[in-house]
């Protein structure tokens, strides 16, 4: 199941990454679509979001743009180092804003309607009580 995650992320990713010219707004879009998907698959499963959100997300790792980070950091070539340095930052953004907003959402309306149900119970007890 982790692994359709990560097709699930990857295709957002390449449909938006098609359509706009920005590094940002396909890995933010794509790892909202990857934690979406892992906490329907953890509510579903009764199993932790991070299960399936590892395997969904491991396709938008920067792994490629930090090793030319670092090899130019090596080198010494300042100006290329400052390039590929600021895309993985960006990258790596885009990907832990994009999962904090979806999980800050999710556990929010899960608060919201979990207080509500609690509520409604206990008023429920109540009125028996009396």
């Amino acid at each position: 199941m982790s692994g359709l995650g990560g097709f699930v992320s990857w295709t957002v990713y390449l449909v938006l990454a098609s359509m706009t010219t920005s590094t940002f707004l396909p890995n933010l879009a794509a790892s909202m679509a990857a934690t979406i998907y892992a906490e329907v698959l953890a509510r579903l499963s009764k199993s932790p979001a991070t299960i399936f959100l590892i395997g969904a997300i491991i396709p938008l790792v920067p792994g490629g743009q930090l090793y030319y980070t670092m090899n130019y950091a090596v080198a010494k070539n300042w100006g290329l180092f400052a390039m590929y340095g600021q895309r993985t930052l960006i990258i790596a953004m885009a990907v832990s804003g994009g999962i904090m907003m979806v999980s800050s959402v999710y556990r929010l309306y899960n608060g919201l309607v979990l207080g509500r149900v609690q509520k409604g119970e206990t008023d429920k007890q109540k009125r028996k009580q009396s």
